[in-house]
């Protein structure tokens, strides 16, 4: 996953330069755009999420996997320069762990899946490549902040294999009510004339312990791919 993310990124910057690359040599080139100022954009993405915990101190006998799980909203991106842009977005953002093995409640599980669900607010600060050609390459980073609206707990028992939901009430108090952090990503935009198609990799980080009483760090981690469409 992060190796792809590092791949996506190198490619957002790479790919524009080598689309301009003809344009620069012939004014008559159909990569050519006829639209040279900035201007604002508004994004409507669906993401796919890959997330997991960064859990401070971890027994060794219980291992994390990602939990994958989709997301989307919508963004602005408000140019101020070609190259310089500033995008606050508002996302129904989908996070959690599989845990495994687990026990809850006396009751053994394979696996247990922790669901945390946010509306999340990112306020992104945007750096295009600028090119002549239909691709835009940029690279982004900023805050973002979250409340937590639902969350679940799902497993799969031991005993009989059987995949079912698992009472959360005790989590009610324990879980802390939002989240804030960082996040890092690139997108290429491909531009069609009537909207540009948007893809997006970022990396979030929260730095807010998901756990009120836990005296350890034990922070989301998402990685998520979207496509986008800005009008």
């Amino acid at each position: 996953m992060i190796r792809n993310f590092v791949v996506l990124t190198i490619g957002c910057l790479i790919l524009p330069l080598i689309a301009a690359a003809p344009a620069a040599a012939n004014n008559d080139d159909p990569l050519r755009l006829d639209e040279p100022e900035p201007r604002n954009q508004t994004i409507i993405k669906l993401m796919r999420n890959s997330s997991s915990l960064f859990v401070e101190d971890l027994d060794d006998d219980i291992a994390l996997d990602r939990r994958q799980s989709w997301s989307g909203g919508i963004g602005f991106s408000f140019a101020l320069t070609r190259a310089i842009a500033i995008q606050p977005e508002l996302l129904y953002s989908s996070k959690g762990v599989i845990v495994r093995p687990g026990e809850l409640e006396n009751e053994r599980y394979s696996r247990v899946g922790l669901r945390l669900d946010y509306v999340e607010l990112p306020l992104l600060f945007k750096f295009s490549v600028p090119s002549e050609s239909i691709l835009t390459g940029s690279i982004y980073f900023g805050p973002f902040g979250a409340l937590k609206v639902d969350h679940g707990l799902s497993g799969r028992r031991t005993r009989d294999s059987e995949e079912l939901e698992i009472d959360d009430n005790e989590l009610n108090d324990e879980l802390t009510p939002g989240d804030a952090g960082g996040i890092i990503g690139a997108s290429l935009s491909i531009g069609t004339g009537l909207v540009d198609v948007i893809l997006d990799a970022r990396f979030t980080v929260g730095a807010v312990t998901i756990f009120e009483d836990d005296y350890d760090y034990t922070g989301n981690q998402t990685l998520s791919f979207s496509l986008g469409l800005g009008f």
